[in-house]
């Protein structure tokens, strides 16, 4: 997997199988499913993602001010 970081923003912090800067509490990838598939932070890319989210997963453990402003499916855990 190719990865820049943005200048000044600290190292990178592998721990298990996920990957943040150091310092920061942002997670940038999480490495899964054996090493096959990367889950990577939407937020943390620069060019427009060829995969938009198709649902929301873990919605019940979301803080009580966040809100969902789309109409994707919600699931309490992981589907399929």
């Amino acid at each position: 997997m190719c990865l820049s970081a943005f200048p000044g923003g600290g190292e990178l912090v592998e721990s298990n199988h996920h990957v943040a800067v150091d310092g920061h509490e942002a997670l940038l990838y999480s490495i899964v499913r054996n090493g096959k598939w990367a889950h990577v932070t939407y937020g943390s890319l620069v060019d427009v993602p060829t995969q938009l989210p198709s649902h929301h997963i873990f919605v019940g453990s979301m803080a009580q001010w966040e809100k969902i402003r789309d109409e994707l499916p919600q699931y309490e855990g992981h589907v399929g």
